[in-house]
């Protein structure tokens, strides 16, 4: 097993930060699809009891992050295809008639945290090994216009549904072919929510959500082994 890279907080518990940090290598890729994982190393490793360990796995298992087989071991999941293109579907649906209700209400608080967001995305494209915090800071900006409409809890509702796209993402900005692409669409969003721009809202929702179908083709052929419900995704004639 690998080791982690761990998350450094003195305001969480020792089970959350195991939670957390396992959960982190996994999207971000320091864990594969289909690695196996110590539940021993785990233990070991950030000093746990079995049944804290359990737990923890349970709950990654949960948000099918892990797969538990009896009798033979833990695994990192695969990436579900299926789920991606479900939660791109839902998201660019849902995220158009948000954009638009911003559009028409945002006030300054929200644009200036925006602009902040926009900040922090372009100091962390100068950086190395930056795509877990860029993704965080993408999915920040999005959460931010559904704030502005009062429309947080249906962020939260999308959240649980983020994490194997999320996952594909980063597989993609690791090679840094997406990363100024998204950058640049956010300014795009900026502006046409500061401008009061509401022509062209369901075109950059595609563009920003869906933009990127030959590279993720590319990577999927490439690393077959890493994913599940592949030819529904490679199939569908655009992802959302």
């Amino acid at each position: 097993m690998k080791l982690f890279k761990s998350i450094q907080s003195k305001d969480i518990t020792v089970a959350q930060k195991t939670y957390l940090t396992v959960k982190r290598n996994i999207i971000e890729g320091s864990l594969l699809p289909g690695d196996m994982l110590s539940e021993i190393k785990i233990r070991e490793m950030f000093e746990i009891s079995r049944t804290v360990s359990r737990e923890v796995l349970i709950k990654l298992s949960k948000e099918n992050l892990v797969t538990i087989i009896p009798q033979k071991g833990t695994y990192v999941s695969k990436i579900n295809l299926k789920e991606v293109y479900n939660y791109l579907f839902l998201r660019k649906t849902v995220e158009n008639k948000v954009l638009n209700l911003s559009i028409e209400s945002i006030d300054q608080i929200f644009l200036d945290k925006l602009l902040e967001n926009l900040r922090q995305q372009e100091y962390l494209l100068k950086r190395d090994d930056n795509s877990f915090e860029l993704i965080k800071c993408d999915n920040n900006f999005h959460k931010i216009i559904y704030e502005s409409v009062d429309k947080e809890y249906v962020w939260k509702m999308l959240e649980p549904y983020q994490i194997q796209y999320d996952r594909l993402r980063i597989i993609a900005l690791k090679g840094n072919l997406t990363q100024n692409k998204m950058y640049n669409h956010h300014i795009e969003i900026y502006n046409m929510i500061s401008k009061k721009i509401k022509s062209s809202t369901i075109e950059i929702l595609r563009l920003h959500l869906g933009d990127s179908r030959n590279l993720y083709n590319n990577i999927i052929k490439n690393n077959l082994n890493y994913f599940i419900e592949v030819d529904l995704f490679m199939n569908k004639s655009e992802l959302c």
